[in-house]
């Protein structure tokens, strides 16, 4: 399965809201998820690895997050763990909001995740 189906395949699949996703360079698909990642949807989060290969890199824009349990932080290790498997890596963006800091760095995963401050990756708005 080609990286820029990922979006498509998991929206149906997922209990938050799926905002949007779009493959930016070679081998990288953006997404942005809004709502909560709990128990009800981590095991999609984590699936969405599933048809990527060689060095896919997952930008994953959690900005819009109004809940992260653990079973969402489960979930991210999997993801991360999955990717580097494959030689690819997930990078997290928006994470400086409390709903979704707090839980990463209280349970010490701010060292393990890769985050980064900007969302300057983020899905760009379709024309409507």
């Amino acid at each position: 399965m080609k990286a820029d189906h990922v979006g498509t395949r998991v929206a149906s699949q997922l209990s938050i809201m799926w905002v949007r996703h779009r493959q930016v360079p070679t081998g990288t698909v953006a997404v942005q998820l809004k709502g909560e990642i709990d128990g009800s949807n981590a095991a999609q989060v984590a699936g969405l690895a599933d048809g990527l290969y060689g060095g896919a890199v997952i930008i994953l824009d959690m900005s819009d997050v109004s809940f992260l349990g653990a079973a969402g932080l489960t979930a991210l290790l999997q993801l991360a763990a999955r990717l580097r498997l494959v030689g690819g890596r997930l990078v997290l963006t928006g994470t400086d909001h409390r709903p979704v800091r707090t839980p990463i760095v209280i349970c010490g995963l701010d060292s393990i995740l890769d985050r980064r401050s900007t969302t300057a990756t983020r899905p760009e708005k379709s024309p409507t």
